[in-house]
């Protein structure tokens, strides 16, 4: 996966370039090429009378599968919570610890100790999760609306700490907005090697928000919410297209 991204970098090199880039030996290089080959994320093209490798649609949409894109496919968002409730006894509390963990990993937020909330309907993986750690007996999924008179983003703001995942996500923006601009404004006085890894540190730093962003729907976050100018910022940078001489 890992290299499959590192070709996403790339929009056409030599091989002696990648190769350098990446700090792998020639034969590892091939060797992965003809797994990304039969596995039908890469296929050859020729452009201009040169033998070309280029990422298919298959390779693209596991790219972005890999962290770095957004977890939802649509945030519409009806205005129901989906509760997940557990009383699980301390003689399992291995189990119950995991359980929490997987809820945390789902984006799911912590309303009180043994309840859990999200406004995505998680019930099937949740019921997995359930079933893996056997402890269906112990826990209950509901479907809830919300009857006071807090608005939604307060009450969601109250699960989930919105401002400093804000706070981060300003931070990233400040932080590479300068360094890409330089690039975009004189391409041709910059080292490429140098752009490959500010777009790695990019990625990796994203990936690592991302995974604490419950990605919540428009009406439940702050407002000047960064999340998605990140994920645009850092998309706009990156092709998604191989095109590469051996």
């Amino acid at each position: 996966m890992e290299f499959l991204n590192d070709l996403g970098e790339l929009t056409d090199v030599s091989a002696k370039a990648f190769i350098r880039r990446l700090e792998k030996s020639q034969k590892a290089i091939q060797s992965a090429l003809k797994r990304l080959e039969d596995r039908g994320e890469i296929e050859r093209a020729e452009r201009g009378g040169r033998a070309l490798f280029q990422i298919t649609q298959k390779g693209k949409e596991r790219i972005n599968s890999s962290g770095l894109s957004l977890k939802r496919k649509s945030r519409d968002w009806d205005g129901r919570w989906y509760l997940v409730s557990f009383d699980i006894p301390e003689t399992q509390k291995s189990s119950r610890n995991l359980l929490r963990r997987r809820l945390l990993m789902l984006g799911i937020g912590k309303l009180q100790r043994s309840l859990w909330v999200s406004p995505y309907d998680y019930t099937r993986e949740v019921r997995k999760i359930v079933a893996h750690y056997h402890l269906e007996k112990y826990v209950e999924v509901f479907c809830s609306q919300l009857l006071n008179p807090k608005s939604p983003s307060f009450f969601a703001s109250q699960i989930w700490d919105l401002e400093g995942l804000n706070r981060r996500y300003s931070q990233f923006i400040e932080k590479y907005q300068p360094r890409l601009s330089k690039f975009k404004e004189d391409p041709n006085n910059s080292e490429d090697l140098e752009l490959f890894k500010l777009k790695r540190a990019m990625k990796e730093e994203l990936s690592s928000i991302l995974l604490s962003d419950p990605q919540l729907p428009a009406e439940l976050l702050p407002k000047g919410f960064q999340g998605e100018g990140c994920v645009k910022l850092l998309s706009q940078r990156l092709n998604q297209l191989l095109k590469l001489l051996f």
